[in-house]
């Protein structure tokens, strides 16, 4: 009767004697296989390639949220403060782009204007360009502003609403190129995107790119002439947007102008950034105009 018991005793001594020295070297070898593994792993194609691939999600649309993020369904209010110190409110439509280009919108006049003239579709077509948009306020635009709405368009002060926009664009954490910028100036919002670009051509750092004046008139020289700014405008993508019952100051420029002039003609056109509405078409060529204009 004790034999039966024994005899798996005697087997069940030795194989847990054989486990016992086999499980550490069991342990150690799977170790030993993740360890070689990993450089394995490291060194291959595919790690670098995921890792570059991560990369370039960065520097296009990923980014921690609150940094570099793309805009969502409504735009992000922020609050402009000129070097004169205007408090201007504008929206900020973020494309998530990284060093990338940005449009800056500037409304018709004051203070029956703001930045409601530039309709959702034409924004829309921006970003859907991966272009980022800041739509702001310009002095004047409302009371809060603490100055006439004439000095957005008459005076030296007006261009400093411009740029505290570049500014903002500049410190952003999308750190935006503000040598890729277009100026978007409709009415006598064209007085401050011109003033702008004379006041920092001699800035390397800060400049219009291009810009587009939709319906330019003898406002828009308020402060200066564009033939005495040639040497300025003539290498600068201008785009002249108007209509055939105000075509007249636009078209005094069309003769012999340099070949980075377009002159749209509308003969439905209505005033500003009533275009858009009267002409759907001239937005996608506005928006073509100043994808083509920021690309690197």
């Amino acid at each position: 009767m004790n034999k039966p018991a024994t005899r798996p005793l005697l087997v069940l001594l030795p194989l847990s004697a054989l486990l016992f020295f086999l499980l550490p070297w069991g342990c150690s070898d799977s170790s030993d296989e993740t360890d070689s593994g990993t450089p394995a792993v490291d060194s291959g194609g595919a790690d670098t390639a995921v890792d570059s691939s991560n990369d370039a999600a960065d520097t296009a649309t990923d980014a921690p949220a609150g940094t570099c993020l793309p805009v969502g369904s409504t735009p992000e209010t922020v609050t402009l403060t000129t070097d004169d110190g205007v408090s201007l409110e504008a929206d900020f439509y973020g494309s998530g782009v990284r060093g990338g280009g940005a449009a800056i919108l500037l409304h018709m006049i004051p203070p029956s204007n703001n930045r409601s003239n530039y309709p959702a579709d034409f924004i829309q077509r921006l970003t859907d360009r991966d272009i980022a948009v800041i739509n702001t306020n310009r002095r004047g635009a409302v009371a809060a502003d603490g100055v006439s709405a004439e000095d957005a368009y008459q005076g030296p002060s007006g261009w400093l609403d411009a740029k505290a926009a570049f500014d903002f664009l500049g410190a952003h954490a999308c750190g935006f190129d503000t040598t890729r910028i277009v100026l978007v100036g409709a009415s006598n919002g064209t007085t401050t995107a011109f003033d702008f670009v004379a006041e920092t051509a001699a800035d390397p750092d800060r400049g219009a790119r291009a810009l587009v004046f939709l319906t330019g008139g003898g406002y828009t020289e308020n402060q200066r002439q564009i033939n005495d700014q040639r040497a300025i405008l003539d290498p600068l993508p201008i785009r002249f947007v108007y209509s055939t019952a105000e075509a007249a100051w636009s078209q005094g420029f069309e003769a012999g102008a340099p070949s980075p002039w377009v002159f749209d003609e509308y003969a439905d056109g209505a005033h500003g950034t009533q275009m858009f509405g009267a002409v759907p078409a001239s937005m996608d060529a506005v928006a073509d105009f100043i994808e083509l204009a920021i690309a690197p």
